[in-house]
């Protein structure tokens, strides 16, 4: 008679179960890290835009400051001159200009983006059932 060996207590079911999960698993972090990857992405661009759209505003109104003898004219009874230049669609960039008694003592007294539209929230969750009161 032949004795019949007893392997191991795993069987080829229990191993074949963990390889599925394992690879699932994996599926899984994958398709986490490619939505991640591109949330970053579309925040980057959107950064790089926002990032443009201030700078240029920032040039304009250095070309705007090397003209001190028409910001010398238009200066109010204090001495100080304003002027408005849009960032984007909700921004702009606002300078003031103070002047002493000649246009060569200037001195740039603001230069300030401000949110020009009201801010309205996103309070929802993607996938979750919004329950009203």
């Amino acid at each position: 008679m032949k004795k019949r060996s007893r392997g191991g207590v795993v069987n080829i079911g229990t191993s074949s179960m963990i390889v599925i999960l394992i690879c699932l698993s994996f599926a899984v972090l994958a398709a986490l890290a490619i939505s991640s990857a591109q949330r970053d992405l579309n925040l980057s661009k959107k950064l790089a835009d926002h990032t443009k759209e201030y700078y240029e505003a920032i040039n304009l109104a250095e070309e705007r400051l090397t003209d001190k003898y028409t910001l010398f004219d238009s200066r109010n009874d204090e001495g100080v001159a304003k002027f408005v230049l849009p960032v984007s669609d909700t921004q702009e960039l606002r300078v003031e200009v103070t002047f002493k008694d000649s246009p060569a003592q200037m001195s740039v007294t603001r230069m300030q983006v401000v949110n020009v539209s009201d801010w309205s929230g996103n309070d929802t969750l993607p996938g979750l059932l919004k329950l009203d009161d």
